[in-house]
């Protein structure tokens, strides 16, 4: 029974280094030369629904009003989802002298929740190009002029970039949220570059405009609270295979914040997992289904060996094969973004890994879905 049991998680851990070698492939491997078919930079919409994000928009608007971007070639369109907070003083004060800031008001007739806020700023939006981020981000000097550089090449689409957890204090709690999520990084760039993207994060990517009526069309997960990113990236990778790509780049970053509780943290994850079962691209399926497998196994044996100490084998051969695979990626996500210092949490993160992930998804079937106090129902 034990060599069954071997056998079976060698199997699965090997699998798995497929899956991720796969990732770490893309994430290396060098870009091809764009082709530049234009010269002008295109026209750029920056879209931020927000709700209740007082304390950050100073901090917001003044990056964006600070970028390397011709100023008549961009716009920002703030727009608003039924804040009850002085968000819209703060924004009405900061863009009060600014002729391409525009704040986008609700009305008591509108829909509420961030697709509505979207929608409606899509509604006013002149740009070209669509770049979507949050109001809790911040980015840096030549954060438009990246995105627009890339987008002179009339071949491209969609366009996924880096999103980096930035911390300030000592916390342990923050530096594992901040390694972790370069994994996600990694993953993101490194399907997208192996042209089967799997993953994009709504604080960082741009798009076609005129590409954007079919493309939501297509688009899965509807009803949900939230997931318009990757479903928007599905819908796109399905009607122009090969025309998203990840720009590799750090003037390209945005930075966003940690959670500052497990309570806070649990929610956000488990908002990203009850997603999942509204994905339709059968790679992301795959993908994510062979993750969590591998997880789950681990975790199953742990449990298992309390009654049966033969199962430490097994234990030491999955978790050895995920530990080996894993570091490669995120290894090379940290060189980039220039966290190296992060890595010797490396290994504390892969022990804790296998049990968050059990318990997200179970918490996921279980529970309601929460974002800025609103339920799923």
């Amino acid at each position: 029974m034990i060599t069954t049991i071997i056998l079976i998680y060698a199997l699965a851990g090997i699998v798995y280094c497929f899956l991720i070698g796969f990732f770490t492939i893309g994430w290396y491997k060098k870009p091809q030369k764009k082709a530049i078919y234009k010269t002008d930079y295109p026209f750029i919409s920056v879209i931020i629904p927000f709700r209740n994000e007082a304390p950050n928009l100073n901090g917001l608007i003044q990056d964006l009003k600070s970028q390397n971007y011709p100023t008549e070639r961009f716009e920002v369109l703030l727009s608003d989802d039924f804040s009850d907070d002085n968000s819209n003083n703060i924004i009405r004060h900061e863009i009060l002298e600014l002729e391409n800031f525009f704040l986008i008001p609700y009305d008591d007739k509108d829909d509420s929740g961030k697709k509505a806020a979207i929608e409606r700023a899509l509604t006013h939006a002149k740009g070209d190009v669509i770049v979507f981020t949050d109001a809790d981000c911040k980015m840096g000097y030549d954060w438009l002029k990246s995105i627009g550089n890339e987008f002179m090449d009339t071949g491209l689409q969609m366009l996924l970039a880096p999103v980096d957890i930035e911390y300030s204090t000592k916390s342990i709690f923050k530096k594992l949220q901040s390694l972790e999520f370069l994994s996600l990084i990694g993953v993101t760039g490194g399907s997208a570059n192996m042209s089967q993207p799997v993953m994009a994060n709504g604080a960082n990517m741009a798009i076609r405009k005129k590409i954007m009526p079919d493309a939501r069309k297509k688009m899965k997960g509807k009803n949900l609270l939230s997931g318009d990113d990757i479903f928007l990236l599905h819908a796109v990778k399905k009607l122009y295979p090969g025309k998203i790509r990840f720009l590799k780049s750090r003037k390209s970053i945005v930075k966003t914040k940690p959670s500052n509780s497990l309570k806070e943290f649990f929610r956000q994850r488990v908002r990203w997992s009850s997603k999942s079962s509204s994905y339709r691209d059968s790679f992301t399926v795959l993908s994510g289904s062979l993750v969590a497998t591998v997880n789950i196994m681990i975790v199953i044996l742990v449990i298992g060996l309390i009654f049966y100490p033969l199962l430490l084998k097994p234990i030491v051969i999955l978790w050895s094969f995920k530990l080996i695979a894993d570091f490669l990626l995120i290894a090379g996500v940290a060189k980039f973004i220039g966290k190296i210092n992060l890595l010797w949490w490396y290994v504390p993160l892969q022990v804790l890994y296998p049990f968050y992930v059990t318990i997200t998804l179970i918490m996921a079937v279980f529970t309601k879905t929460n974002w800025k106090n609103r339920i799923q129902n």
